[in-house]
């Protein structure tokens, strides 16, 4: 009789292809990103980088590096038996190290990313104002600030020192409301009509991001 205990271990393949992932993540491209965060820190001077935010772009880009270089070093660990699973502290620490650590880095990315893209959208949209409020006021003899929204709402909307906190109180509601929705759906047993509520909100978020 086989060992049953044969068919729960990694094959060669599993490991081969675990390993070249893990390299490929952490290493390649790592390294590639590097680079390039390198090329953008030594740019930042220059007017054509800065008009791309770099420092939204160099944070949300950091948070990923560490994002994959952690999450892709569970998987190995834990895909290939190289600690064990069964262990409660281990286990503990794996979630503690996802909730607390990834989870949170990968919502900085998200959202830093989509707030960089929403400001550089603004930024042409500001642009184009302008333009139009200088021939308005030379054909009218008066600006147009109060009636074009982005000229209105640039200190507000299109400022990124006024986002910002509004942003980092996001995906500080978004990282709490996570770690609740897992903590409620393995802990508690929820109603049918609670945990549908839970499970649109979750996805909800997932959306946005």
């Amino acid at each position: 009789h086989r060992d049953v205990s044969d068919d729960s271990k990694p094959s060669s393949l599993s490991l081969v292809i675990d390993i070249c992932n893990w390299i490929l993540s952490t290493f390649i491209l790592l390294g590639i990103e590097s680079y390039w965060l390198f090329r953008i820190i030594k740019s930042s001077g220059s007017m054509i980088i800065q008009k791309r935010k770099p420092g939204i772009l160099l944070i949300s880009i950091f948070s990923l590096l560490i994002y994959v270089v952690i999450n892709s070093t569970i998987a190995v660990l834990t895909g290939q038996r190289i600690i064990d699973t069964k262990d409660d502290s281990v286990m503990q620490f794996i979630i503690a190290t996802i909730l607390c650590i990834s989870l949170i880095l990968w919502y900085i990315y998200i959202y830093f990313s989509c707030c960089r893209y929403w400001l550089l959208f603004y930024s042409i949209h500001w642009s184009i104002s302008c333009a139009k409020n200088a021939w308005y006021e030379i054909i009218n003899g008066n600006d147009n600030d109060d009636r074009d929204w982005y000229l209105k709402n640039n200190k507000t909307y299109g400022s990124w020192t006024w986002l910002r906190c509004r942003l980092m109180l996001w995906i500080v509601f978004c990282c709490i409301y996570s770690i609740l929705f897992l903590i409620f759906l393995t802990v508690w047993n929820l109603s049918i009509t609670i945990t549908i509520i839970l499970v649109s909100i979750q996805l909800l978020l997932t959306a946005l991001s």
